[in-house]
């Protein structure tokens, strides 16, 4: 059972190709597949690398203008 740091990178390397090759899974589906082929991972992990795959530069709320921020007057 893969775990610890160095693993680190193959599992993101894991996650990356699952969701290239599943692109609909959602990441419930992905920790799934992880669990199953080896890994030991709650679904955390997969949500934040799955998000910051799709994360389009300049999106976001970094102060670029998007998001939920505070209206000017």
């Amino acid at each position: 059972m893969p775990i610890g740091l160095p693993d680190e990178e193959r599992l993101t390397d894991d996650i990356i190709a699952l969701t290239r090759e599943f692109g609909r899974y959602g990441y419930r589906m992905i920790t799934g597949m992880l669990n199953n082929s080896g890994w030991h991972v709650n679904h955390k992990r997969p949500s934040r690398q799955i998000c910051a795959a799709n994360r389009l530069p300049g999106s976001g709320t970094n102060g670029s203008g998007g998001g939920r921020g505070l209206k000017s007057r």
